[in-house]
This record gives structure tokens, sequence and C-alpha cells, in this order.
């Protein structure tokens, strides 16, 4: 598959991309009625891996630059879902993407790869999330993730998890974890997994509920009421 279309592919699976929290509001108490095994997993496991404990930011400015890139990101998915994919909203989605990728390989210019202790637990945030969308650069998202494989207080193991899976498509290998999904025929299915009979055993070792379990969830829709009082589905965003 051409890079090029492959990485449109990525940006677009990641709006529908559901974090550890899987779904909210709403949502949450229906996803867990239709996928009993959601509730039980949650008890176990959900919790935060991170340490909270970060102190001040060594560079304040570094953290509220990347929070801010953060907001772009999230501001133009929340445009493209609320606008049906218009062509025009694709087209801002993906001007921001190529504005925070310059940004981002600035900054690693710069400083490298930021740990927790500079930007704080919510700036790793931000840098995950950017490099997670920046698919048009493989190269620097394996430099990040080289960097936060030798940090295990810096970033959630879910999170390296996520990335890891994230370039390996970009490279147009198979996913190892099972985290990425793409629509077919109406529902959310993950992308081609290497050694699926043993997806569920990797998975737990980064902290990830089963897969049957999370497919389950990321079908799951919140019901929201339309103007004539009739109920649609929608799919959270990250």
């Amino acid at each position: 598959m051409p890079a090029r279309i492959l990485s449109l592919l990525l940006l677009l699976s990641s709006l529908w991309l559901l974090c550890t929290s899987v779904l909210a509001g709403n949502a949450e108490q229906l996803a867990r009625k239709k996928c009993p095994g959601l509730a039980t997993w949650e008890a176990r496991h959900l919790k935060t891996q991170a340490s909270d404990k970060t102190g001040i930011p060594a560079l304040p400015s570094l953290r509220a630059q990347l929070l801010a890139m953060e907001q772009r990101d999230q501001k133009a998915r929340d445009q493209f879902l609320q606008k049906g994919g218009s062509a025009a909203s694709l087209a801002e989605l993906v001007r921001v993407d190529a504005e925070n990728l310059k940004q981002l390989k600035r900054i690693i210019r710069r400083y490298g790869v930021p740990d927790v202790s500079q930007v704080g637990r919510d700036g790793m945030g931000s840098l995950w999330l950017l490099t997670q969308h920046a698919s048009a650069d493989v190269s620097l998202q394996k430099v990040v993730l080289s960097k936060l494989r030798d940090r295990p207080g810096d970033i959630d193991t879910v999170e390296i998890a996520m990335l890891t899976d994230r370039i390996l498509l970009g490279e147009g290998k198979p996913q190892v974890y099972g985290t990425q999904f793409h629509e077919v025929h109406g529902k959310l299915v993950p992308y081609k997994i290497k050694d699926e009979k043993s997806v569920d055993a990797r998975r737990a070792k980064m902290g990830l509920m089963p897969l049957a379990d999370y497919q389950c969830a990321m079908n799951v829709s919140p019901p929201t009421t339309d103007g004539g009082g009739q109920t649609s589905s929608s799919s959270t965003d990250h």
C-alpha cells in the first residue's frame, strides 16, 4: 500500500482510537452492559500506571507549547467529526498535523525527547499524542519510542503499546498489540495482527484488556439526540 494512503488511513483511524478509559458519559454504562468483560477487567486492572509525583516542570514554556499543540490537534479532529469528514475539515486536519510535526521536530532537535521532569505528566501526554499522530514521519516516531521505552516512569505501557503498533503499521507491518482499528462494513476491527493467537498475552503485559473486550467497547457508541428527538450513534475521539 502506498505510504501516503496508509498515512491517511492511520490519520482517519486515530479519530476512532480509544484509550484505556475506552468511553465516557452514557457510553460508559452502555459499554459495560453490552461488554460484560469490560467491567470485570476495569475492576482488576484500571489504574494510573505512571506516578503523578513529578514536581514543578523544569521547562514550563516547553510544557505550555506541547499542551497548545495538543489543543490544536484535538480541535482539528473535533471539527472533522462535527463536519462529517468534509474535504475542508480534512484539509485543515492535515495542515494542523503537518505544522505540529514541524514544531515537534524543532523541539526534539533542541531538547532531545523531553522527559517528565522537564514537561510534567500532562506535557508527556501531549508529546505522546503528537508523536502518535505524526504518521508522516515514522523515523521520528521511532526515535521518540526508543527513548520512552527506557523511561518507565515517564509514560504508561498502554501508550507504549499504541505507539509501537502505529509505527509498525506505518512501516507496512502487522501490529503486535491490536490497538489500531479501522472501519469495515460499519464495524471497527483491528488492522492485521502478528501471531494473533498470542495477542492477549502480549496485551496483558502492557496493561491492555483482552482484545475481544476492547473491540466490543470500541463498537459501542453513546446515544445522541438529533433535532427531531431521534437517537443516533457517535464515537469517542482520541
